[in-house]
C-alpha cells in the first residue's frame, strides 16, 4: 500500500489531499495515453514572482496498474474545480533514475 500527503507550502492556497493506492500487476506495455499521463518533462517552481521551469530527462516509468483504497481531497472545490464522478485512474511505479535540467524561466510559446 502507497500513501500520499500533500502539503501545500506556507503562503499558498491551503487544500487536503491525503491517498491510499494499491499496486498491482505489471503493465508489459502501456498505452500512449498512460505513458503521455505519467511521464513528467518538465518540473516547476515559483521564485521571486517568476514561473521557473526545469528540463527533466528520464526512461518511461516501469508502470503497475493500481486501485485507489482512499482519497480525501478538496482540491477540485478549493481550484473552482466540478467535483469528478468517475473513478479516480491510478498506477504505481518503483521509480525511475532522472536527470534535471537548469533552472530557466518558463514562456508562453
Amino acid at each position: 500500500m502507497l500513501a500520499y500527503q500533500a502539503s501545500p507550502a506556507p503562503g499558498t492556497t491551503p487544500l487536503r489531499l491525503s491517498a491510499t493506492v494499491q499496486a498491482g500487476d505489471r503493465i508489459a506495455a502501456p498505452s500512449d495515453l498512460e505513458t503521455w499521463l505519467t511521464g513528467r518533462w518538465n518540473a516547476y517552481f515559483e521564485r521571486l514572482g517568476r514561473l521557473w521551469r526545469v528540463p527533466v530527462s528520464h526512461e518511461p516509468w516501469p508502470l503497475r496498474q493500481a486501485q485507489v483504497a482512499s482519497l480525501d481531497t478538496d482540491v477540485f472545490t478549493v481550484m473552482g474545480l466540478p467535483t469528478p464522478t468517475a473513478a479516480p485512474m491510478a498506477h504505481a511505479s518503483p521509480g525511475v533514475s532522472t536527470l534535471l535540467g537548469a533552472p530557466r524561466l518558463a514562456s508562453w510559446r
